[in-house]
């Protein structure tokens, strides 16, 4: 199913200028339904012309589009039986130099997500992460339709997701500032009716550094205390109460009398 579509004054693509870098974009990059009939839209946010198909063809079986003043409404057919059905909507230049994709795919759920009543949330509220680069899945619930961005925009440049099939999974890049950041990953249905949202908080290099300085405090503070507990102690002929130069205790046996071994007596 293919759509031309003509801008500017009108004739042919030489009739608009292009501002900037040419681009072709969805508002949104997919939107996850059950397996009743649904309506939805999405935009497309371009500045050059562009064409529009649906992939696989033989998806066009269960999904109808229509396409008026850049808004992709979008039918999805109930699903009576079979398996769970996916499919890309592609805008595209005519020379396919550039082009977006936005996904639909099927969620197999029927049961009421629950969760303060609202029928998307993140099974995970929140994430507290250490400078580091990683990647954690984040779990959703829902019995609508969502689609899912990230709040503020800006964090696109430390922040990106990969939708899977009731999840996402969240790549945080290494944070090389002193400084903590913030972010959200936001889901919300097709009419923003409803809204989940999953806060992602990355701490800086400092942050790291104190917990370290912290951790060889106390290490060095347990060390101090068990000379002092083995200097206190009874005599007896049990184990060495000696600590290694690791940091563990001696395994041999004390010599009688002693609370040390033959080599810590020394």
């Amino acid at each position: 199913m293919f759509l031309y579509l003509m801008f500017g004054l009108g004739i042919g693509y030489s009739q608009k200028k292009i501002q900037g870098k040419p681009f072709i974009r969805f508002a949104s990059s997919e939107v996850v339904v059950n397996n009743d009939s649904c309506q939805f839209s999405v935009k497309i946010n371009h500045n050059i012309p562009y064409l529009v198909r649906i992939e696989p063809s033989y998806a066009d079986k269960w999904v109808k589009w229509s396409l008026s003043d850049d808004v992709l409404i979008i039918d999805v057919a109930k699903r009576e039986r079979g398996s769970v059905r996916e499919c890309n909507i592609i805008a595209y230049s005519k020379d396919k130099k550039f082009k977006d994709t936005f996904r639909i795919k099927e969620d197999n759920s029927r049961r009421l997500a629950g969760k303060y009543n609202n029928p998307i949330y993140f099974v995970t509220d929140g994430l507290s992460l250490d400078s580091d680069s990683i990647s954690r899945r984040i779990y959703i619930k829902n019995t609508i339709p969502y689609s899912l961005k990230i709040e503020p925009s800006n964090a696109n440049s430390w922040v990106r997701f990969t939708p899977l099939d009731s999840s996402i999974i969240v790549h945080i890049m290494k944070n090389s500032l002193d400084k903590d950041r913030d972010c959200y990953i936001i889901a919300s249905s097709i009419d923003n009716k409803y809204r989940a949202r999953c806060h992602i908080r990355q701490h800086g290099k400092k942050h790291k550094r104190e917990i370290t300085n912290t951790n060889n405090i106390n290490t060095s503070e347990n060390q101090r205390h068990r000379k002092k507990t083995v200097k206190q102690g009874n005599i007896s002929s049990g184990r060495c109460q000696a600590i290694t130069r690791a940091g563990y205790r001696c395994t041999r046996t004390a010599s009688r009398g002693s609370v040390y071994c033959w080599q810590h007596n020394k």
